[in-house]
């Protein structure tokens, strides 16, 4: 027989597919409860609704999630027909806009409805379409669908008759739109859960800030772009309003508040085919410190063709890449709207923007302190630098912004299957150039004003003022009746005496006549007023830092005896598995089972014993009662039996050579376990990010000297520049972003801490160099007295 007599007599088939599929794409190819939640708002956009409410009730229980919009609806036939076609090509017909207000479409695959599958096993949706009011009434739909009834049916999903539905019926006029309630959640949601994922869905939408006008009291000088198109639609499109209710509600955007601590805006306009447009603009608050600011403007034309958006970006620093901290609150907000995100038709595309997401590689530049790249192209338009311009790069946490694309400006681009991010082609790789090229003119301009400079006559003066003062007190003649007093070892005795000595040469003026006044009363009159002065601005400086504290430390002690409580409760657990074992009563199949439940119990038993013995070292009343005068290896056993698994997770091998006979001066014993912890979880971080390849430790030493008592703690893992080091005593200065269950998250109180404390005793904490072998070192002296 001949191939085409083959083919003539052979009968036709066709693709089945089973219905497992739906839990493929719906709950496993979208990665994110979020990611599956916005999808289902994109279908209420589509669908010409002008706004959608999103409820939660019961989550913390596996309740459900209610989604409402106004849309324009569904008939019976378009759920039949549309609705329950996987993959339909109903939204790739034509100009691919909505029917209404003419929006560009946001779905594309036709999966997105099978999302709700990702969040939980019962569906139901109630849709009334729009209804001419002189007509008959429409026919709506309800309907019913269990996935896990689909999942289980082993027939094809042609076959599976697993779906109810009813015609509905909307009286002309009535309002119109659609209802899905998600019911029996996949899981149950917990506080923090809930909290990354508000986090996410509030920032599906761009805020205005992002897009529209600002007013002279956030910028004095004019914008390059005052708005920006978000999404492409027609011209009576009144706008999407996305509204969280139930478990969902939460704050009201702090974006206003925000807008007062933000220090210069990049603004982005590569809109056009070739020219890329470019200004960098300092706010109001950073030209009220700096009059000298003002806006740049840069052009760059293209070499290729690429995709053509928008971008308005903020950054939060105005001492070159250092910010100030903010309030309590208004820092969890600024945490949570970091990030420079970006937006396809309005919606934003995760995980861009993310708190670890380092898609423009700004975290890199930053630690790294690497070159500025793509400035050379701009010539005689370029300002020079005023000093070392990488010291002016900022973190991912320090921006603030959104880049726009739209559907017809972004040829090229390809979002991936389960609508988290783009494919790293070249067209994506052109839009990171281009905003990259943007963000480090905003951080030449910022180096071209010399602002760091300020930080500079700030060091000068206050190395005068010390000079001043020194001189001063070195002319102090102590009489035959005063002996000399005991060179003074604190912050507090150093003021005291200070202002002692001023106290005595005001009176000393008091008694002399104008005409004859003193040189040395006068220097120390002003070098008391200068010391004062100077110990009013420190406290102001720390008041950000003893805010956070106090407010967590009222709740430690709670949180020492609940610790303990469940400490308890885990050995009793622990206790009753091992009897359990020991009577021998359980099946053998099972014994396995309950082995492995047993050894996970020993380790939250273990686990938990660290935190209790730590937080009794630390912080209970014998550890902040009297000073006592310590060994270094009792802080140091404190701090490893603290963090001594979390080391060892790592690689991460932990030695030291404390003396046996070896004491320090008079210390609260809870002040030189926070030293020891600190420095070690530190440690611990820097040396893990060493070479994989070798060999990772942490080395502590601890020697007398003629002052007092020198401890030195290395590590193997990344170098700390000299040079720098001070910028990491700075308050909120972190190198970290991760959060691990035994190191936290850091957030740059760490050390400032640890060197007041250690200059409440008179002595210093710096990073000196090395011995060989090791990448870093930090060295804390306790005198003696």
């Amino acid at each position: 027989m001949t191939e085409n007599a083959a083919e003539s007599t052979g009968e036709e088939l066709a693709f089945t597919v089973d219905t497992h599929l739906l839990r493929e794409l719906g709950s496993l190819l979208v990665g994110r409860d979020s990611t599956a939640l916005v999808e289902l708002i994109k279908n209420a956009y589509d669908a010409d609704a002008t706004s959608v409410i999103i409820h939660g009730e019961d989550l913390n229980n596996r309740g459900s999630i209610i989604v409402r919009d106004d849309g324009h609806g569904m008939t019976y036939d378009d759920f039949a027909n549309k609705f329950l076609r996987i993959a339909g090509r109903s939204k790739e017909i034509g100009d691919r806009r909505s029917p209404e207000y003419e929006r560009k479409y946001t779905g594309a695959k036709g999966i997105g409805r099978l999302a709700a599958h990702k969040l939980g096993s019962k569906l139901t949706l109630e849709s009334s379409p729009t209804s001419d009011p002189t007509d008959l009434p429409a026919s709506g739909v309800s309907a019913k669908i269990d996935w896990e009834s689909l999942d289980a049916n082993e027939a094809s999903i042609e076959q599976a008759k697993d779906i109810r539905a009813i015609r509905t019926y909307t009286r002309p006029g009535a309002p119109h739109g659609t209802l899905l309630t998600i019911n029996r959640l996949h899981s149950a949601w917990t506080p923090r859960q809930l909290g990354s994922f508000l986090a996410e869905v509030r920032s599906t939408r761009p805020d205005p800030a992002l897009h529209e006008g600002l007013g002279t009291s956030v910028l004095p000088g004019a914008l390059l772009m005052p708005s920006i198109a978000i999404a492409d639609t027609g011209p009576a499109d009144p706008g999407f309003h996305l509204d969280l209710s139930g478990d969902f509600a939460g704050s009201e955007s702090q974006w206003p508040t925000l807008l007062a601590h933000l220090n210069w805006v990049v603004e982005v306009d590569a809109r056009e085919a070739h020219e890329v447009r470019y200004r960098i603009s300092p706010t109001a608050t950073t030209v009220a410190k700096f009059p000298q600011a003002a806006a740049r403007d840069f052009t760059w034309t293209r070499k290729a063709q690429g995709p053509r958006f928008a971008a308005r970006v903020f950054i939060r620093g105005g001492m070159g890449a250092n910010a100030p901290g903010l309030p309590t609150l208004l820092d969890r907000f600024a945490r949570e709207a970091s990030g420079i995100r970006v937006f396809y038709e309005g919606f934003r595309v995760l995980p861009y923007g993310s708190a670890r997401n380092d898609w423009l590689g700004l975290e890199e530049a930053a630690s790294r302190r690497q070159a500025l790249d793509h400035l050379d192209e701009f010539g005689d338009e370029l300002p020079p630098a005023a000093g070392d311009e990488r010291t002016y790069q900022a973190r991912n946490a320090n921006h603030y912004g959104a880049v726009f694309l739209h559907d017809e400006a972004s040829a090229g681009l390809q979002m991936v299957v389960n609508r988290e991010g783009f494919l790293p082609n070249e067209q994506f790789e052109a839009v990171v150039e281009i905003m990259r090229r943007g963000l480090n003119l905003g951080v030449r301009v910022r180096a071209a004003l010399g602002i760091d400079a300020s930080l500079d006559r700030k060091k000068k003066k206050e190395e005068e003022r010390r000079k001043t003062v020194e001189a001063a007190l070195a002319q102090i003649q102590p009489t035959e009746d005063t002996p000399p007093a005991a060179p003074a070892q604190t912050p507090h005795e150093r003021l005291a005496a200070i202002l002692s000595a001023g106290r005595d040469a005001a009176a000393d003026l008091r008694n002399t006549p104008s005409t004859a006044v003193p040189t040395q009363s006068t220097l120390l009159i002003e070098a008391a007023l200068e010391e004062a002065r100077s110990a009013v601005d420190r406290t102001r400086d720390e008041q950000s830092q003893l805010r956070v504290l106090a407010s967590l430390g009222t709740q430690v002690g709670a949180f020492v005896h609940e610790v303990n409580g469940l400490l308890g409760q885990a050995r009793v657990v622990r206790d009753s598995i091992d009897r359990l074992l020991n009577e021998g009563t359980e099946p053998q199949g099972n014994i396995g089972r309950w082995r492995s439940v047993s050894r996970a119990q020993n380790e939250l038993v273990a686990a938990l014993e660290r935190q209790a013995v730590y937080l009794s070292d630390s912080i209970g009343a014998e550890a902040r009662r009297r000073r006592v005068r310590m060994n270094p290896r009792n802080a140091w056993a404190t701090a490893t039996r603290l963090l001594g698994d979390a080391a060892s997770r790592r690689g991460v091998a932990l030695s030291a050579e404390l003396p046996a006979n070896l004491k320090l001066r008079p210390m609260f014993p809870a002040e030189l376990n926070v030293i020891f912890t600190n420095l070690l979880s530190n440690a611990i971080k820097a040396a893990a990010k060493g070479d994989d390849s070798a060999e990772r430790r942490i080395e502590v030493t601890a020697t007398p000297t003629e002052r007092g008592v020198s401890v030195v703690m290395e590590n193997t893992g990344e170098r700390v520049d000299l040079a720098e080091g001070e910028r990491w005593f700075r308050p909120f200065e972190s190198s970290t972003s991760e959060v691990d269950a035994a190191l936290g998250q850091g957030l740059g109180l760490g050390l400032p801490l640890t060197r007041r404390i250690v200059e409440e005793y008179g002595g210093t904490i710096s990073f000196v160099e090395p011995t060989p072998g090791m990448a870093s070192a930090v060295e804390f002296v306790i005198p003696n007295q």
